[in-house]
């Protein structure tokens, strides 16, 4: 029995309960994503924010709601009073187009994160799930890339000599990484890296140039379990930020 702990992303928020019990593939987690409306002062009320910039009561950061008077018209005597027709926080003026954008109070889901074994909820709260699991499975730090598979090849030494096509398609095990090797590894093909020692600026990088293969980061205990499994099969979820060992 393996406890795999899975570090929630930022605004991200559980769906499950400790002692539910899950499939690999069911969502566990969602992004919590705010709405966004837009208030068209010109469109609809005639306001043109450029000629008239004082026409517009509430600016940036300012909290709305039915009973706030976002902007005034003037009229021959007594100026017409716009009512913010939503409630939340100003988030962009363009006074171009006389338009003004609000983020709503109510709330969405945006992307999702799934389980990548099956399962039962052992602890959930607002920054990780812990999945007690019968599969040999491995947290990870970070990483980037894609699912993907291959056959775990365990290398003792980081030199970029060392790599040949015979590590294409595999996931090589390396300690304390550079980004030339990282980058020569991509180049022939791998399926994926883990190391136990990796800088941020290359995660960075990778994240930049989208690319697919999937790079992990590990801690120094799961970095000595993992080399004792030279030769397997290894599932990597760089979303659920998981490997597993078949």
């Amino acid at each position: 029995m393996t406890l795999l702990p899975i570090i929630l992303p930022k605004n991200y928020i559980a769906k499950v309960s400790a002692g539910d019990k899950i499939e690999a593939g069911k969502v566990i987690a969602y992004q919590k994503e705010f709405k966004e409306e837009v208030i068209h002062l010109f469109k609809d009320y005639g306001i043109n924010l450029s000629k008239n910039p004082n026409a517009l009561k509430r600016g940036l950061g300012d909290r709305v709601d039915e009973k706030t008077i976002l902007a005034t018209k003037k009229k021959l005597f007594n100026p017409k009073k716009i009512f913010s027709p939503v409630q939340g926080t100003i988030v962009k003026i363009d006074k171009d187009r006389g338009d003004v954008y609000v983020k709503t109070n109510l709330e969405g889901e945006g992307q999702t994160l799934l389980s990548p074994v099956e399962g039962v909820v052992d602890f959930c709260d607002n920054e990780k799930i812990v999945i007690k699991t019968e599969k040999d499975a491995i947290s990870v730090v970070t990483a980037s890339g894609e699912k993907t598979e291959g056959i775990l090849k365990v290398l003792a030494q980081v030199e970029p000599e060392s790599l040949s096509e015979e590590q294409k398609n595999k996931v090589l095990l390396v300690p304390n990484t550079t980004r030339l090797f990282v980058f020569k590894a991509i180049g022939i093909g791998i399926n994926g890296l883990i190391s136990n020692e990796i800088d941020e600026e290359i995660f960075e990088e990778l994240l930049e140039k989208k690319i697919k293969a999937a790079v992990c980061l590990v801690g120094n205990p799961e970095f000595e379990k993992l080399k004792k499994q030279g030769g397997k099969l290894v599932l990597i979820n760089p979303e659920g930020k998981s490997i597993l060992i078949e």
